[in-house]
């Protein structure tokens, strides 16, 4: 998880902060940098109540399963593993569709619920991501995929091969 580093300066004497040259009088903190905490047993292999897939994203992103919702846990599970380090920022873009083909909604979202960008994996990485599909009745159909946050390019998907860098998750991912 990718967490921002924030310091600021004190007088011991007092207890009080120092005041920091910076175009916003009310600023007493300043961002120092970014530190990225990775747990020490990182996953693996998927969960046993996981489906596995093999879509290939180019950077070297792969989704390699997902977990439909249940009762404990409303939100479906995606498990992306990186196979080379990811040197830029990518979010991922959610689609929604409804039986007649028509676009019902969707988000962008940094991976992890925010907390893991991809400028920070490395090869053998694997990443949770949480995503809620709003309506299961109406919604037929889910799509995903990645873009460059500055350029707004999409990330090809390489396999199975999607001109278009839009791949459709199989039902059974997000409808319990």
């Amino acid at each position: 998880q990718a967490y921002d580093l924030i310091g600021g300066l004190w007088d011991l004497s007092t207890g009080l902060r120092l005041p920091i040259d910076s175009p916003d009088p009310a600023a007493q903190l300043y961002k120092l940098g970014e530190v990225v905490i990775v747990p020490e047993h990182a996953r693996t292999e998927l969960p046993p109540s996981a489906r596995e897939l093999s879509v290939s994203f180019a950077s070297g992103i792969k989704l390699r399963g997902c977990a439909a919702p249940s009762a404990d846990d409303p939100a479906l599970l995606l498990f992306w593993q990186s196979t080379a380090s990811v040197d830029t920022d990518y979010k991922i873009f959610v689609h929604y569709w409804d039986s007649e083909g028509n676009f019902s909604g969707g988000f962008d979202h940094v991976p992890a619920q925010g907390r893991f960008p991809t400028r920070y994996w490395q090869s053998g990485d694997w990443i949770v991501d949480k995503i809620t599909v709003p309506d299961k009745v109406s919604v037929s159909r889910v799509d995903l995929g990645f873009y460059d946050a500055v350029s707004l390019q999409r990330l090809a998907v390489i396999e199975p091969p999607q001109p278009d860098g839009i791949f459709s998750l199989p039902v059974a991912c997000w409808k319990p």
